[in-house]
């Protein structure tokens, strides 16, 4: 039969439908992060267990110069690998096009003098850009030389932004060939042999010297890997990002982007120095106290150990127990004593079997056999030793090495994370599946284990878990209890008047909703106002008065240093100085006191989220308690249509933990581009007037403008101020994100009225069943009476995991506190 949306068993039939979907999982988006070979795609390789798999499309060279995502299969997939390309946006096509010009212009401005340093970098940039342009433009006269763009951006000196115009429409064209209209991505490459898939994408994504034809490669944003058969990546992706000293202008906004959207930043770093270099304080204080998980792993455990004399010494200095490792080290020596006799005694018996084939012998007597057996016997058992000995060595130099460390990077950036958040710390060995050559097999090794790439795999796995029960819970608690209610409605119906009574009762609290959403807003914007907005603002003058005196630190720099400080983006690349970001030099006061000020303001938000699913679970609750009071509450199947309310509850409860989750995410948005220095930077928006004024600013007295004008700009006690900017932009970023999620709340809370009102209309309405309804309903009525049963009990099953899950995590947390006490004594 139809059901049709007259039909009195629509509405379960609907939630019917639903089922057939899969529950849906948010993604764990984890970003690799670290210089150039410290093994981040061999790291990927170790992860994944596919040698080889990264660095598949790193532009033809060695260095992955492209964010490389890899995960499930791609939309249309259906082979074993599949990539996907995704090129910038127009706009942002014709920022690159513009920073290209004005990288090459400040290349070749002679009358610019230069650190050597600066220089350096200078030039490099405007090689990269005439690089860049040649290639997006082959055979255009203009660019086939530096000369002759040299002449070209002469000749256009009033009309750059006509130049720019023109060449991102080429470039859009270009674009337009690979992709299909309307979207920014390639079809999927697909194959199931690693190396076809790589052929195939090279086109895409390299350029071969000598190529006689346009190439889009510089203009590619990230490139996406879909893997099968890989549990790994079913909820989990993995990102390769360039390396720190691999990143250009080219794709720096894109791999800013990356680091907003990600939930989790994986830091990479040699074992051997990951201790004392930058990338983890760097990359801890700026995200530490983010919503996201930071994981820190240092890579090639088991290289650069040696004989284990100069890391002995090193441990034993630091206070490490290592007197294990003497022990070991001296077994190894009586086992060497043992192995070198057994093997003089080899020799002996060899030497005897050979004098007696001099005596004449036909053939060796059986004696001689066996004693050459046994002798060889022993000589291979005493190797064996002895290379167990080497790699028992080689573990616990490597284990006692990665628990000092540990300890120490616990002791140093453990404070760069919010309370009760553990700095997770992993080292691994990925020799053996270097991208380019395996393990040699031989002498000293670890085991699989002791690689610690199955503890980081089980890792992944144990983040992806808690996702994956909240995403069972929502399709239990949304869509399979009302489904099972709905269905024991329909198959015992009580036919009563007053139906018209029910529904207008559901839709007068129905209207309430989007009052009560509007006031969570007001309350939310409110709060921002009070508890961030007003005492930035107040603090304004103090924030202006450093931001000065750090401006009139600059003005003792050289000329050509400045002109690469502004040129640079808003990053000081200059080597004479330590590398900070505009944000850390003139926004460090507010940026100090945003973090402080948004533990209270969290605070506050979670008390107000609190209220909010308060006061709409009241209202839901309230349908059902004042239909009981009524009059309808004397003929309506209350116990039936209160059970049904309770699994909407449920689902509300549900929604709640989401709700939370995205909520957060979006203030954590807000928070780091509070901090950030990137396009999406709130000061970097209440500068980039003056910022873009300085970058084109030449001759006489270029110095004494720079100044000034940034001068000006900080000195503003309006609404124009950056500093007020960016507080402007605060409450902005966090009125939107909070009405982005009530979006979604309403549409939720909306379809759980519409189902209460479906329900009653199917227990209230006087209907004429035929033949195939009462049919349906036997049907129906059967497969309650038993399915109900295993429902509840895979229910119950499903909450058991849970509860096991959290024991565990319990146990995790007592067993971290013991190590603390432990390192403290």
């Amino acid at each position: 039969m139809q059901y049709t949306e007259d039909s009195a068993i629509y509405g379960t039939y609907r939630r019917a439908c639903e089922l057939r979907k899969p529950p849906k999982v948010a993604k764990t988006l984890a970003l690799l992060l670290g210089d150039s070979g410290v093994g981040k795609s061999s790291l990927i390789n170790a992860v994944l267990g596919i040698p080889g798999l990264a660095k598949v499309v790193a532009l033809g060279t060695s260095v992955t110069t492209v964010a490389t995502s890899y995960e499930s299969p791609l939309h249309g997939q259906t082979k074993t690998y599949g990539i996907q390309i995704d090129y910038l946006s127009e706009h942002e096509v014709r920022c690159l096009i513009k920073d290209f010009i004005n990288d090459y212009k400040t290349s070749t401005d002679d009358s610019a003098e230069f650190e050597p340093d600066d220089l350096n970098r200078v030039k490099k940039a405007g090689t990269t850009a005439f690089e860049a342009l040649s290639h997006l433009f082959y055979g255009d006269a203009d660019l086939e030389s530096k000369d002759a763009l040299s002449r070209l951006l002469a000749a256009r000196q009033s009309r750059l932004d006509e130049l720019v115009s023109k060449l991102a429409d080429k470039v859009e064209e270009m674009i337009r060939q690979l992709v299909m209209a309307g979207y920014r991505s390639t079809p999927c490459i697909q194959s199931d042999e690693l190396k076809s898939v790589q052929q195939e994408a090279a086109s895409f994504t390299s350029f071969t010297p000598g190529q006689m034809e346009s190439t889009p490669y510089p203009l590619i944003k990230q490139v996406r890997m879909g893997i099968s058969d890989q549990n790994l990546l079913k909820d989990f992706s993995i990102v390769d990002c360039p390396g720190k000293s691999d990143i250009n202008m080219i794709h720096a906004r894109a791999y800013h982007r990356q680091l907003e959207d990600c939930n989790e930043l994986w830091i990479v770093d040699r074992a051997d120095r990951i201790e004392t270099h930058g990338p983890v304080a760097d990359y801890t204080r700026h995200y530490g106290s983010s919503s996201k998980n930071v994981v820190v792993i240092g890579t090639r455990a088991d290289d650069d150990i040696g004989n284990g004399d100069a890391l002995l010494e090193h441990l034993q200095q630091r206070n490490v127990d290592v007197s294990h490792i003497h022990q070991l080290r001296k077994r190894r020596q009586e086992l060497e004593t043992i192995r070198a006799q057994a093997n003089k005694d080899f020799e002996k018996v060899k030497k005897h079997e050979r004098s007696g084939k001099k005596r004449k012998r036909t053939s060796s007597c059986p004696e001689d056999n066996d004693m050459v057996n046994r002798a060889e016997s022993s000589l291979l058992r005493a190797k064996a030793n002895s290379e167990k000995a080497d790699s028992a060595i080689l573990t616990a130099l490597v284990e006692a090495r990665s628990m000092h460390v540990t300890r120490r990077l616990r002791e140093r950036f453990q404070g760069n994370l919010p309370l009760g958040k553990k700095l997770e710390i992993f080292f691994v060995s990925n020799t053996q599946y270097e991208s380019n050559a395996s393990a040699d097999g031989s002498g000293a090794f670890l085991s699989v284990e002791a690689t610690n790439i199955p503890a980081l795999r089980q890792y992944v796995h144990s983040r992806a878990a808690p996702k994956i029960l909240e995403a069972l819970e929502t399709y239990i608690s949304t869509q399979y209890v009302p489904f099972i209610h709905g269905i024991g409605i329909f198959v015992d119906p009580v036919k009563l008047q007053g139906s018209q009574q029910a529904v207008e009762l559901v839709n007068a609290k129905q209207q309430h909703l989007p009052q009560i959403c509007d006031a969570y807003i007001e309350d939310l914007a409110s709060k921002t106002q009070s508890v961030l907005a007003e005492p930035l603002r107040a603090a304004r003058p103090a924030h202006i008065v450093h931001a000065l005196q750090v401006l009139e630190c600059k003005k003792k720099w050289h000329l050509g240093t400045i002109k690469v400080w502004v040129q640079g983006n808003g990053y000081n690349w200059t080597k004479r100085k330590a590398p900070e970001n505009w944000n850390d030099l003139f926004a460090s006061e507010s940026t100090k006191m945003v973090d402080e000020l948004w533990k209270e303001f969290v605070v506050e938000e979670n008390t107000a989220t609190d209220g909010l699913f308060g006061t709409v679970i009241g209202t839901v609750r309230a349908v059902a308690r004042e239909l009981k009071q009524s009059r309808l509450g004397q003929v309506v199947q209350f116990e039936r249509f209160s059970k049904f309310v309770d699994g909407q509850i449920s689902g509300l409860e549900a929604t709640r933990h989401r709700f939370k989750r995205e909520i957060g995410e979006a203030l954590d948005t807000v928070h780091s581009r509070a901090n950030t220095d990137s396009s999406e930077g709130y000061f970097r928006k209440g500068l980039l007037d003056a910022y873009e004024r300085c970058k084109q600013m030449s001759g006489t007295g270029v110095k004494v403008r720079i100044m000034t004008t940034l001068e000006n700009f900080f000195s503003l006690q309006n609404e124009g101020s950056p500093f007020s900017v960016m507080a402007a932009e605060i409450c902005k970023g966090i009125r939107e994100g909070a009405h982005e999620q009530t979006e979604e709340l309403m549409d939720a809370a909306g379809r759980i009225f519409d189902d209460m009102r479906a329900e009653l209309e199917t227990m209230l309405e006087e209907r004429q069943e035929d033949q195939q309804q009462v049919t349906l309903r036997m049907q129906l009525q059967k497969w309650l009476t038993t399915s109900e049963k295993i429902f509840n009990y895979n229910r119950d099953t499903l909450e058991d995991i849970k509860l096991s899950y959290d024991d565990i995590k319990q146990e995790e947390r007592a067993g971290e506190e013991g190590v603390a006490m432990a390192d403290a004594v």
